[in-house]
């Protein structure tokens, strides 16, 4: 007796239940950075390496440990943005080097 194909009865796809689909995120609760948030982030991060959840803090916005991390791997070109947030990531980090804001010099 010939064995039925491993997907017979299984629905098609646009048939409920069928195919793959993919949930939406919700819309995050933290805002866009902003030039500001970079620039005081990068910062942060020159006077207290790798210490993500004490610059998490510091930085004020109630955004995660992780979420700092991320952003400032984007920032530094490790990780790789939406083509919009691009241009103006790497102006913040331009920024920055020319002029680090005052008290946080080393």
């Amino acid at each position: 007796r010939p064995r039925p194909a491993a997907n017979q009865g299984a629905p098609k796809p646009g048939q409920p239940g069928g195919g793959r689909t993919r949930e939406r995120k919700a819309p995050s609760s933290q805002p866009r950075w902003n030039a500001a948030e970079e620039e005081l982030l990068v910062a942060l991060v020159r006077s207290l390496t790798g210490d993500w959840f004490e610059i998490a803090t510091r930085l004020g916005t109630g955004r995660s440990a992780a979420a700092v991390q991320q952003h400032h791997e984007i920032l530094c070109g490790m990780r790789r943005p939406g083509k919009a947030r691009l241009a103006r990531a790497s102006e913040a980090v331009q920024r920055h080097a020319m002029n680090p804001p005052i008290g946080l010099a080393s």
